[in-house]
C-alpha cells in the first residue's frame, strides 16, 4: 500500500492496512484504545446488515458520539455506497427533527433517546451481536474499490443546528481525496504521528481530522466528554501531536500554560480552522511550543481548504495567507468585474475542492442562494488581495453594516477591541440610528483580570479605527454564547441585546 495514492476510497484504505498490520492502534476514545483491525471488522459487520436492509434515496442519517461505532457505521455504510449525513445529538429535539423531515433519509440510526423520531432506528440493529466471530475481508475489497469513483453523494453536513435550522452541504467523496492529496505536503501526515481530533465529528472539521488521519496511518485519539482539559492533556501526553482546532480551543491551551519542554516528542503540528487566529495567539503559540509547526487555514464547508497562512515572515500577519494549489480567489465588485489590488469586494473561488450542493430531501442537491460566477462560488465573505497575492477578509458579507454611507465590517472592529487589555472576545452588532442610518455597539467578554471601562476601550480603539467606526456603546456579557461550531453566536448575542439582558459598561 502506498501512502502517495488518493484515489482510494478511505473505506478501502481501512480495509488493507487491517490485513497488512491488524494490531496497529488506530483510534483512541477517551481511555479506550482500538486497533486498525477493530475498526475494520465492525465497518464490514456493519455492511453485512445494511445490505440486507431495504434503505430507500441510499442516505443514511448518522447521529452518534466520537466513538469506534461511529467509525465504524459511517465506513459500514459507504461500503455500501451510502450517503451518510451526520446529524449533532446536541441538537435539540426539534432541530433533529425539522432536518430529518426536510431530507428525508432512507434511515435514521439514532442514540435510544432519539429513536422515537421519523424513521428511526437504534444504533444497535446494524452492530454485530458478537464482535469475536470471524470477517472476511476479502468480497467487500472490489466494492470499497468501486465507492470512491463513483459520482454519488458521500457526505453531508451541517454548517449550524443552534438557531433551529440546520444548513445541510454534501459533497462526493473525490473532492475530500483531492483534499487531502493537497495537504499532503503540508501535513505529511502518516504512522507515527497522533492526531488530536478535540471536537465532535458532527463538525466537519473535526470528521475530516479523523478520516484524514485514519486514511494516513495515523494513531487518532478524540474525546467523548466535554472537558477544556481533554486537548491540555492530550498535547502533553501523545507523541507528535498533530491538533486540528479552531481559534476558541487553541485559545484554552494558551491559558493553560503549559509549554512544549526542549526535545519534547510532543507538539508537531497545529492546524488553525474556522476563524482568523488573532495575531497575538498566534505569536503565542509560536513562544509556547517552538517545536511545533503552525499552519492557518481559511475555508468553508462549501470548498474546503481555501488559503493557508504559515507561521513566517513570509505571511503578514493579518493575512489568511496565499491560495492553496488549483484554487483559485477571485475579489469582485458589486458589478462583478475584478477589483484591483487592494481594494475590497466579494471573495469567489474556482476550485476541485467544492462541495456538489446543499443537502436536499431524498438525498438531491443544488446551489440554492450561493452566488456563482462563471463556476466560481461566493464565499459570503468580503476581502482583498494585497500585491503578492496574500487574502485578507474584511467581513462577512451578511454582516456589513451601513454607517452614515461609509460600508463597515463590524469584524475589523472586533479585531482591533480583542487586542485591547482585558478583552477576551468582542462581538460588534449594529443598531438603527436615525441620523446615520446604523451605528455600531461592542458586545465585550472580559477576561479574569482587570475591569473594563468604556472611555478606555474609545481611546484604544481610536489607536486604530476612524471616528466612524468606533462603538460608543458597550456592553458586557459574562456566558459568551457559542455555536456548535465554537463559534461566537452572533444572533443569540443580538437577541440578548435587544432583550436587555446585557450590563451596560460604565
Amino acid at each position: 500500500m502506498s501512502v502517495e495514492r488518493f484515489t482510494d476510497a478511505i473505506v478501502l484504505r481501512v480495509l488493507t492496512q487491517a490485513l497488512a498490520t491488524p494490531q496497529r492502534v488506530c483510534l483512541r476514545v477517551d481511555d479506550a484504545v482500538y486497533m486498525i483491525s477493530d475498526v475494520a471488522r465492525l465497518a464490514v459487520a456493519v455492511a453485512q446488515r445494511l445490505s440486507r436492509l431495504h434503505v430507500p434515496h441510499r442516505s443514511v442519517a448518522l447521529c452518534g458520539e466520537n466513538s469506534l461505532t461511529f467509525l465504524g457505521v459511517f465506513l459500514g455504510a459507504r461500503l455500501c455506497d451510502l450517503q451518510v449525513q451526520v446529524l449533532n445529538p446536541q441538537w435539540p429535539e426539534a432541530t433533529l427533527r425539522q432536518t430529518i423531515h426536510d431530507l428525508e433519509p432512507g434511515l435514521f440510526l439514532a442514540k435510544p433517546a432519539h429513536t422515537h423520531l421519523p424513521v428511526a432506528r437504534p444504533l444497535a440493529d446494524v452492530l454485530p451481536v458478537d464482535d469475536t466471530d470471524p470477517v472476511d475481508f476479502q468480497p467487500w475489497l472490489a466494492r470499497a474499490r468501486e465507492v470512491a469513483l463513483r459520482d454519488t453523494p458521500f457526505y453531508t453536513g451541517f454548517t449550524s443546528g443552534s438557531g433551529g435550522v440546520a444548513k445541510g452541504f454534501t459533497r462526493d467523496e473525490a473532492s475530500w481525496l483531492a483534499s487531502f492529496r493537497l495537504d499532503a505536503g503540508e501535513y505529511g501526515l502518516g504512522p507515527g504521528d497522533t492526531v488530536l481530533c478535540p471536537g465532535h465529528v458532527a463538525h466537519s472539521l473535526f470528521l475530516y481530522a479523523l478520516l484524514r488521519g485514519v486514511y494516513a496511518g495515523a494513531e487518532v485519539a478524540t474525546t467523548q466528554t466535554a472537558r477544556t482539559s481533554w486537548l491540555i492533556d492530550a498535547v502533553a501526553t501523545r507523541p507528535r501531536g498533530v491538533v486540528f482546532a479552531v481559534p476558541t480551543q487553541l485559545r484554552l491551551l494558551l491559558n493553560s500554560g503549559l509549554r512544549q519542554a526542549a526535545g519534547a516528542q510532543g507538539l508537531r503540528l497545529v492546524l488553525s480552522s474556522g476563524a482568523k487566529l488573532p495575531p497575538s495567539w498566534r505569536a503565542q503559540l509560536q513562544a509556547r511550543f517552538p517545536a511545533a509547526g503552525l499552519r492557518e487555514f481559511y475555508g468553508s464547508s462549501e470548498l474546503s481548504y481555501i488559503a493557508m497562512a504559515p507561521a513566517d515572515a513570509r505571511c503578514p500577519a493579518d493575512s489568511v495567507g496565499r491560495a492553496l494549489p488549483g484554487v483559485d480567489v477571485r475579489i469582485l465588485d458589486d458589478q462583478d468585474q475584478a477589483c484591483a489590488v487592494g481594494v475590497s469586494g466579494r471573495i469567489f473561488v474556482h476550485s476541485p475542492l467544492r462541495f456538489m450542493g446543499y443537502a436536499r430531501a431524498r438525498g438531491a442537491t443544488d446551489l440554492g442562494a450561493m452566488p456563482v460566477l462563471d463556476d466560481a462560488l461566493g464565499t459570503g465573505d468580503s476581502g482583498y488581495l494585497d500585491a503578492e497575492g496574500f487574502l485578507y477578509i474584511t467581513g462577512r458579507s451578511d454582516r456589513m453594516m451601513s454607517v452614515a454611507g461609509r460600508n463597515l465590517h463590524p469584524e475589523a472592529i472586533e479585531h482591533v477591541l480583542v487586542k485591547c487589555p482585558g478583552v477576551e472576545a468582542a462581538c460588534v452588532l449594529s443598531v438603527p440610528d436615525r441620523l446615520r442610518g446604523e451605528r455600531p455597539v461592542a458586545v465585550v467578554l472580559p477576561s479574569q483580570a482587570g475591569s473594563l471601562q468604556r472611555q478606555s476601550l474609545i481611546a484604544q480603539a481610536a489607536e486604530w479605527l476612524p471616528a466612524y467606526a468606533i462603538p460608543q456603546r458597550y456592553f458586557v456579557c459574562h456566558a459568551w454564547p457559542q455555536t456548535l461550531s465554537q463559534k461566537t453566536d452572533v444572533t443569540r448575542l443580538r437577541q440578548a441585546l435587544e432583550a436587555g439582558e446585557l450590563e451596560p459598561l460604565p
